[in-house]
């Protein structure tokens, strides 16, 4: 696990989503040292590929996660005062449309596909959790 299969998990995404995800991901490996020392774990490569990964698949999630939810409660909250849906530039969002079927088949996806490689429980740890389980897995 490193930065290199960061950037061949998100090279079909559009370029803004893979900038912040990638992004990220390299000012958690340039925090790697300070990350490890903190948490008073031992500062190899495998722990710092380890913890970069994480943390990009970790954001990844939290923006499709956030994404979903972000559309799906605006949606709840339109439909409850009668305005079942909004249209902004010509799209309609409301809970059914297109862009809602879209991000939930997206989340949903992720997360199987998450939970199938067994790191799901790993990106929704807590920070210090995540780099605990990191250097606990390399022992």
């Amino acid at each position: 696990m490193s930065i290199a299969l960061l950037i061949e998990m998100t090279e079909k995404l559009p370029p803004s989503l893979r900038e912040q995800v990638l992004g990220y991901a390299e000012s958690v490996k340039m925090a790697a040292p300070a990350i490890a020392k903190d948490q008073g774990i031992e500062l190899t490569r495998a722990f710092e590929d380890h913890i970069t990964f994480f943390a990009g698949v970790r954001k990844l999630f939290s923006i499709v996660s956030s994404s979903y939810w972000s559309l799906d409660n605006s949606a709840t909250l339109l439909a409850r005062s009668d305005s079942p849906a909004i249209t902004i530039a010509g799209r309609s969002f409301s809970r059914g449309s297109e862009p809602h079927q879209q991000l939930q088949a997206l989340l949903t996806d992720l997360e199987n596909a998450l939970r199938e490689s067994q790191i799901l429980s790993v990106v929704q740890l807590s920070f210090s959790e995540m780099a605990k389980a990191v250097a606990n897995e390399l022992r």
